[in-house]
């Protein structure tokens, strides 16, 4: 059998033509390494991976939403203990509690607010009752 195209000889059940890489009529088919049941197959194995990849997910979210909130809970809780020392010892040597309204009340008692990123507002009041406030 010859290709039509270019006259070239081909070998028996040739589905191309090598010289001219034009498709012989009535030559084999050619083979394709995707078809319809390995496709079938590969979705089929993979739908168990997602649906369990999705319950874990969806368990694991409430678990780190609940974490954030008790990370910045813990945050004003440490960050008022401190503040209450701090105003503690300010009373100690003055004999008085330092004015939350002063804007140099932080100054004056000590006070580094925790980092740039800090959850909330601290303010002190010179109420011995309610010495720091977070909001």
């Amino acid at each position: 059998m010859n290709c039509k195209k270019c006259g070239e000889e081909l070998k028996s059940k040739a589905a191309i033509c090598y010289k001219c890489f034009t498709r012989v009529e009535g030559g084999a088919k050619a083979k394709s390494f995707f078809t319809k049941k390995v496709i079938i197959i590969c979705v089929v194995l993979s739908l168990p991976i997602l649906f369990f990849t999705g319950i874990f997910g969806a368990l694991a979210a409430p678990k780190v939403i609940g974490a954030s909130d008790k990370a910045k809970a813990s945050e004003a809780s440490n960050v008022m203990k401190q503040i209450v020392v701090l105003q503690g010892a300010y009373h100690k040597y003055y004999n008085k509690y330092v004015d939350g309204n002063d804007p140099q009340w932080k100054k004056k008692i000590g006070f580094q607010p925790p980092g740039t990123m800090s959850n909330f507002v601290y303010r002190t009041t010179s109420n011995p009752d309610s010495i720091a406030i977070a909001t």
